[in-house]
């Protein structure tokens, strides 16, 4: 993986290329192969922001719009010679690249980790509420391609009982889709920019990036601000508020983390109760323990200074 950031620091032209790479092909992964494309997606998508971060952390805003204008017109070309060209691929283009920018912008300018983080959650809620207008026909998206996924199956791979069970899974799978639009784009965005920092780290200073991810403290103004979006969302019936909620609970659900390697670190505890934790994330309950372990940091002392 570091190998990209090498090819990123030796040239414009170099990174454009990658950077276009993966954006092409988080874009073929979706359109073709719907059931990994929902888990090989967004992992592409993190590693070309991922590229236009250090760029910008490493370079500056006018390095990376040299490079991103040729990462466009490539993505752009090649989707449209494939036929393949749709409104998901500026919308790609337009989450992961802008949005990854505008993070790796405040990081180079601020030097802080913890407004880098908070800088996310009015991208990522700005994105809820835009999915929010459309979220009948993203349901109706989700479904036509989930239902689409299974349709090369025949009766000889599966009986019509465990098929319509599926049927039904995937339909229930698709309004939760549609209603996660933020917690994808923050996903997406901030491990772009942790990608980043740590290729910077691993190039430039070594040990840095591990200092600065258990540091990460995101302050009791946001705290109470977060919970003042959780209890609206839970008095208030509709889409938007516990879209925006969840997004905010990601943020310290990422501080949670940033608590958990720190404690192991410092009390020299086994990495294998950091494994099974990323075995278990997943599950709901584990976002939320981890995100309430977050917003305690806020509050007490649980780190070690």
């Amino acid at each position: 993986m570091l190998a990209i950031a090498r090819i990123a620091e030796q040239g414009i032209y170099g990174a454009a290329g990658v950077c276009a790479a993966f954006m092409l092909f988080a874009i073929l992964v979706f359109e073709q192969v719907m059931a990994m494309g929902l888990l090989l997606t967004p992992i592409a998508l993190i590693i070309s922001a991922a590229v236009l971060v250090f760029v910008i952390l490493r370079h500056g805003e006018s390095a990376a719009l040299k490079m991103l204008i040729p990462a466009a017109v490539i993505v752009v070309v090649i989707t449209v010679v494939m036929q393949i060209f749709s409104i998901r691929v500026p919308i790609f283009m337009f989450v992961a690249w802008l949005g990854g920018g505008l993070l790796a912008v405040v990081l180079r300018r601020t030097v802080r980790l913890d407004y880098t983080v908070l800088a996310a959650i009015p991208i990522a809620c700005f994105i809820a509420v835009i999915s929010g207008f459309f979220h009948e026909r993203l349901t109706l998206f989700w479904k036509t391609l989930l239902l689409q996924s299974i349709a090369p199956m025949s009766q000889a791979q599966t009986d019509q009982v465990a098929l319509d069970k599926i049927t039904q899974l995937l339909e229930s799978m698709a309004p939760l889709l549609s209603q996660s639009a933020g917690n994808w784009a923050i996903i997406v965005l901030l491990c772009s920019v942790f990608l980043a920092r740590s290729w910077q780290a691993k190039l430039f200073n070594p040990g840095g990036f591990q200092k600065e991810f258990h540091a990460l403290k995101l302050g009791r103004n946001a705290v109470w601000l977060c919970l003042l979006v959780v209890v609206i969302s839970m008095l208030v019936n509709g889409y938007f508020w516990p879209a925006i909620a969840s997004v905010f609970m990601f943020v310290f659900f990422i501080q949670g983390l940033s608590v958990l390697h720190c404690v192991v670190k410092q009390r020299a505890i086994s990495q294998g109760w950091l494994i099974g934790l990323y075995i278990l994330m997943p599950l709901p309950q584990t976002v939320l323990l981890v995100g309430a372990l977050g917003l305690a940091d806020n509050l007490l002392r649980l780190r070690q200074t």
